[in-house]
This record gives C-alpha cells, sequence and structure tokens, in this order.
C-alpha cells in the first residue's frame, strides 16, 4: 500500500494558494497527480504556496530515493500554464538507475492532466547537478551561447540550439565533455494530442 502525505501550506498561506490553485487548475489538484506534475515521489511531503501569483511548491523525499525539488507554476503572457522546475536533486546512490527518467515521464503526464504546456528549468552544471547534459537527453532545448558555437569542432554544422547539437551522438558526447552550465533555463514543450 502506498503511503500518502498531505499537502502543507508555507507561512499560512491557504486561503492565497487555494484561490491561486482556483484560478490556474479549476480547483484543488489531487494530491498525487500534483506530485506526478511537480516529479515527486509518492512518499514526498509537499509543501505549497502562493509567491506574486506563482503557486509554489517544495518537494522532500529524503528516505527511499532522496529526490527534493522547487517549482513554480503561472501563466505565461500568452496564457499557458508554465511550469518552472527550480530545483530537481536526486541523491548519488540513486543516480545511473533510470529513476530520473521514470519520474520524468510520470511528470509529463501528470503535466498533461493539469494543462501545463510547459516545463522551464536551468541546465546547471555542479556535483549535485546534471541538468547540462541530462536535460537534453529529455528533450528540453534552448540556445546554444555564441561562446560555445565558437568552441565546436569544425566539422560541426554550427547547431544554434542544444537540441539541434543532440541529434547526433558525436554532438550529444562532445557536450558531455566540454558542455557548461547555461545561463538561462531550456524549455521543453509538452505536446497535447492524440495520447490524451
Amino acid at each position: 500500500m502506498t503511503q500518502h502525505h498531505q499537502v502543507r501550506f508555507f507561512r499560512n498561506e491557504e486561503f492565497a494558494t487555494r484561490t491561486l490553485a482556483q484560478d490556474l487548475f479549476g480547483g484543488w489538484p489531487p494530491t498525487d497527480l500534483l506530485k506526478e506534475a511537480i516529479g515527486a515521489t509518492c512518499h514526498s511531503e509537499i509543501f505549497v504556496g502562493n509567491l506574486q501569483n506563482s503557486f509554489c511548491v517544495d518537494h522532500y523525499e529524503t528516505d527511499r530515493f532522496g529526490l527534493t525539488g522547487s517549482c513554480r507554476i503561472s501563466r505565461s503572457r500568452k496564457g499557458e500554464l508554465v511550469l518552472f522546475q527550480e530545483l530537481s536533486i536526486l541523491r548519488s546512490d540513486k543516480r545511473g538507475q533510470g529513476l530520473g527518467t521514470k519520474v520524468f515521464h510520470r511528470q509529463i503526464e501528470g503535466c498533461k492532466q493539469l494543462g501545463i504546456r510547459r516545463i522551464v528549468m536551468f541546465g546547471r552544471k555542479n556535483r549535485l547537478e546534471w541538468g547540462y547534459y541530462v536535460l537534453p537527453r529529455f528533450g528540453f532545448d534552448g540556445p546554444l551561447p555564441k561562446e560555445t558555437q565558437k568552441r565546436l569542432p569544425e566539422h560541426f554544422q554550427r547547431p544554434i540550439t542544444l537540441g539541434k547539437l543532440f541529434e547526433t551522438g558525436e554532438g550529444r558526447s562532445w557536450w558531455k565533455q566540454n558542455g557548461l552550465a547555461l545561463p538561462y533555463p531550456l524549455s521543453y514543450k509538452i505536446e497535447v494530442g492524440s495520447g490524451e
């Protein structure tokens, strides 16, 4: 049997957060669906709040997988729901086992059900985060900085996006060895269509 934790509110923000959820989602989202959409596990503790009309969610699960994350959900200028994943860290002893991929695929399905059409995340590179390499493998894309384009080997076609560079094994390999943390967020467009 799965253990489900209740949602907790930041700093007495329950009324403002519930009001925002009504505006964004048409009501309060089921806890399990919210956990999926933010990339949390069913064992995660969830904390929510309203910060400048963004539905803010932090999740912590330290025992089983060590998955921690923080995100904001808000409307873009075009009116679409966007999830900005500020942080997502998987404990180092759990990496390389496919858990991140499973969580991400569940996250996409949860986002679709909540009406979220884009996930935005920084491609960080440090001892805890490998987003600079992992995110493009999942389909996140964004422009390559001009400095990076200048450093590419001559035989590359000078791709202007990270997605184009990742179309070949050689491009992925070059980026894994030479890529840097990106100064801007990468974006993943959630396709809505016949799979729904």
